[in-house]
């Protein structure tokens, strides 16, 4: 129950951080998806900044802080590995949906079916992504995960 007090402090704390920093997030994002295809991708003026890509990380980060029975610099290891992770597959959803679009431009468009599809598929690495890279680093300092105990058994010796 404290780690989750704690959470929600913290991630109360980075959300208006968040929020400022989406648009930079946002078009660091298209630069390097930009880099990557060759073709330069713009931030369409009249829409706002996808928050979500931002709001990710911040929630990420606010696990990692709120995991105090972590030594430390694990937490701030992990942060750094979560952010690099989170960036990255931010960038191959933006390589993806790319790709789809490029392919819909050259055959035509998809049934609306398969394109609501894609959209669904291609947020679910957004989603799980923060929980998933968390439990990787700091899971096993937390309180509710089962740790292994794995004995180190003898090889036993043949009678032949």
């Amino acid at each position: 129950m404290m780690w989750f007090l704690r959470f929600l402090l913290w991630a109360t704390l980075l959300a208006y951080p968040c929020l400022r920093l989406a648009g930079t997030y946002q078009r660091l994002l298209l630069g390097t998806v930009s880099v990557i295809v060759g073709v330069e991708l713009l931030p369409d003026a009249r829409s706002a900044p996808d928050l979500a890509a931002a709001n990710m990380v911040g929630l990420y980060v606010a696990m990692c802080l709120a995991t105090t029975s972590a030594p430390r610099h694990d937490r701030w290891r992990a942060v750094l590995i979560g952010i690099t992770v989170l960036t990255g597959l931010e960038c191959a959803t933006a390589l993806a949906s790319f790709g789809l679009s490029s392919l819909e431009a050259r055959r035509g468009p998809w049934p609306a079916t398969a394109r609501a599809v894609f959209e669904a598929l291609s947020s679910v690495p957004r989603l799980g992504a923060g929980p998933a890279v968390w439990l990787f680093t700091l899971g096993r300092w937390t309180p509710w995960m089962p740790t292994a105990r794995f004995k180190r058994i003898a090889p036993t010796q043949s009678a032949a």
